[in-house]
């Protein structure tokens, strides 16, 4: 199958009964801002990846946004190996879930979100996709040690924490590094899926070692940089943000909001500026921030 797009997009999520409208109003908030600052067709497809109880509400609700390439999926379709873990959190679902898709992608390149992401700046493939590699925003990775050791333990390879790394959703990953990766992953008698996730199970005979934490703290980023960077295509697949002439950042850290406290003294008019070059922010959702007070806050920046 061809497509003419080279880049599409993938959101795990999982309305929760009680905030249902809140999960929606965030949708509605990020879609909002994609029809703003993205051009037509830009994404191939943009899957959306939720239980499949949910796909009936989701799949009234998406008809609202004709103009994005929304693709309803059930996410035990695209992970079936997720029945067996019924008490494997939500976090580690998602991260599993941004890898898995790439089985599913039609496109060289698909960018990843969460719900409490929003768009800010004008994008398009040439900026998302600088000289047809996809744009890679570091970070420090002592910041978060065990994510980096335990990954490069399920890869065989030195976690080099006192380097740079990568940073978190939204991010721009490689269809061919991760098929690439999930087959390393693989190897494993019990298959990849079984190998991230048995260690998470409520009751996982792992979680009573003194190391469980610095063993199985992998993400989904974390495997897939050092992956890159043990096969030397970090430069092959990705234009790093802040290099050869690249202002463009994925997002900007001191123009998201991180918690309630920063969210009352965040100005939106810097996030939606020239002056910031993020392409997204994040607002994080879990802080006891409403999407209603935040679409108060930026709705004349998008509509």
């Amino acid at each position: 199958m061809t497509t003419t797009s080279k880049i599409s997009a993938v959101l795990p999520i999982n309305i929760n009964e009680k905030e249902k409208s809140n999960s929606c109003e965030l949708l509605n908030i990020l879609f909002s801002s994609l029809e703003k600052f993205s051009p037509p067709k830009l994404f191939d497809k943009f899957f959306l990846v939720c239980p499949k109880s949910q796909i009936k509400t989701l799949s009234k609700y998406i008809d609202n946004w004709p103009d994005l390439p929304l693709k309803l999926l059930d996410e035990e379709d695209l992970v079936p190996e997720f029945k067996r873990f019924p008490t494997v959190g939500g976090w580690r679902k998602q991260q599993v879930i941004k890898l898995a898709i790439a089985s599913f992608i039609k496109t060289p390149y698909y960018l990843t979100f969460d719900a409490d992401i929003v768009c800010t700046s004008p994008i398009s493939e040439d900026i998302l996709l600088p000289n047809n590699k996809a744009l890679l925003q570091k970070q420090q990775r002592y910041t978060r040690t065990k994510w980096w050791t335990s990954s490069a333990k399920y890869l065989n390879t030195n976690a080099n924490i006192d380097t740079l790394g990568m940073d978190v959703t939204p991010a721009i990953l490689s269809t061919k590094i991760c098929l690439d990766l999930i087959q390393t992953l693989n190897k494993n008698k019990l298959g990849w899926i079984h190998s991230l996730l048995s260690p998470h199970k409520k009751y996982a005979w792992q979680r009573i070692l003194p190391w469980y934490k610095k063993r199985f703290s992998w993400t989904e980023y974390s495997l897939y940089y050092l992956f890159l960077e043990k096969n030397n295509n970090i430069e092959k697949y990705h234009s790093i943000c802040g290099s050869n002439g690249i202002s463009q950042r994925l997002f900007s850290n001191q123009n998201c909001v991180w918690n309630e406290t920063s969210f009352d003294d965040w100005n939106p008019s810097i996030a939606f500026s020239e002056d910031d070059h993020g392409l997204f922010c994040v607002i994080q959702s879990n802080k006891n921030i409403t999407p209603h007070i935040v679409w108060q806050r930026i709705e004349k920046y998008i509509t």
